[in-house]
């Protein structure tokens, strides 16, 4: 046997990645095929090859450093927490990872995994995806992880969200009031009906028919994006011809376009600007703001904004509290483990 043989060698020569090498040498099977399984243990067999015990007793130290779990990089709202998220962690001594996983879950376990086997101490995820998996992780390993803003409500894990439903109820109440017969909800054609987009069109939908008895007051237009998240060519052409259409619908009943995307809300607003359309008791608009829309227009809008730095914040302080009180399901002696859970407000903006 050559005593220089690394993982590295055996994932060369097993033909994976020498993460799946980290997960089986520690048992770890769940996402494994049996094929897969057999080929390492040959090849393992093969070149005689012994696991470093005190590299792997080291995990047992912190390294004061985060793992973050992040699904589609070219989110416009990233900027706002990474940049919170970071700011919070240097305050408190961490360092952070960034991972990212493209909507793709699969990818995403093998980069956690990967996280894991770089002795983070424990993660903030931002995906809405794979809950169990990190079920597993924290009561195996007895991992901390909080969970933001993608939240199932259900789950025994840390967790702050933003409340998406409440703010975009109240926003279409408003509408309701001030006569608004109709509303259309424009969203972007990709959006992951687990995301909070989806919650936000729920919130939008129920409203409606909650006030109105019916369905007939709703209206859902999407707006065309590619695989990756970009609006396509020819979008623009796309949301004028939304605006000409509810524009027009205006006429025979007062109308009002609930934008549920903040890009899609810029694009609107330069919409309405290049249309030369008016904004009055028969037509409205109104949405999520990122960059102060509001501010932009001759008239005044009725705006949400989602209280992002706050997230980024309290996440992090969250988990690091929960690492610093060492938290194990198999060595906490208090009793039950207890799950955090913090829901934050939006902010809006109502025309005076």
């Amino acid at each position: 046997m050559d005593s220089r043989i690394t993982i590295r060698d055996i994932a060369a020569k097993s033909g994976v990645s020498t993460t799946t090498i980290s997960r089986y040498l520690n048992g770890k099977y769940e996402f494994m095929s049996d094929d897969t399984r057999q080929r390492i243990k040959m090849v393992i067999q093969k070149t005689g090859y012994r696991p470093n015990k005190l590299a792997g007793s080291l995990k047992t130290a912190r390294t004061n450093t985060l793992g973050l779990v992040l699904s589609n990089p070219a989110s416009n709202l990233y900027p706002f927490l990474i940049g919170s998220i970071c700011n919070s962690a240097t305050l408190l001594g961490q360092k952070i990872i960034v991972i990212t996983t493209d909507e793709d879950e699969e990818k995403e376990r093998n980069q956690v995994e990967e996280l894991i086997d770089s002795q983070v101490d424990g993660l903030l995820v931002f995906t809405g995806t794979n809950i169990s998996f990190y079920e597993k992780l924290r009561q195996k390993y007895g991992l901390p992880i909080v969970l933001a803003d993608r939240v199932p409500i259900s789950t025994q894990l840390d967790w702050v969200a933003i409340n998406h439903y409440a703010g975009t109820a109240n926003v279409i109440k408003y509408l309701i009031s001030k006569g608004y017969e109709k509303i259309v909800l424009v969203v972007r054609s990709n959006r992951s009906h687990r995301g909070t987009v989806a919650i936000r069109e729920q919130s939008a939908e129920e409203t409606c028919r909650l006030h109105f008895g019916d369905d007939s007051h709703f209206k859902r237009i999407l707006i065309r994006e590619d695989n990756a998240g970009a609006l396509v060519h020819g979008n623009n052409e796309h949301i004028l011809d939304c605006l000409k259409l509810c524009y027009e619908e205006s006429r025979q009943s007062p109308t009002a376009v609930f934008v549920a995307d903040g890009i899609l809300m810029g694009r609107f607003i330069c919409g309405i600007y290049r249309l030369g359309l008016e904004l009055s008791p028969s037509f409205n608009l109104a949405g999520y703001d990122i960059w102060n829309f509001s501010t932009l227009m001759p008239q005044p809008i009725c705006t949400i904004e989602q209280p992002l730095f706050d997230l980024g914040t309290l996440a992090t302080e969250m988990l690091v509290s929960r690492i610093s009180q060492g938290f194990s399901d198999q060595e906490d002696q208090d009793g039950p483990h207890f799950p955090l859970h913090q829901l934050l407000d939006c902010s809006i903006s109502y025309p005076s």
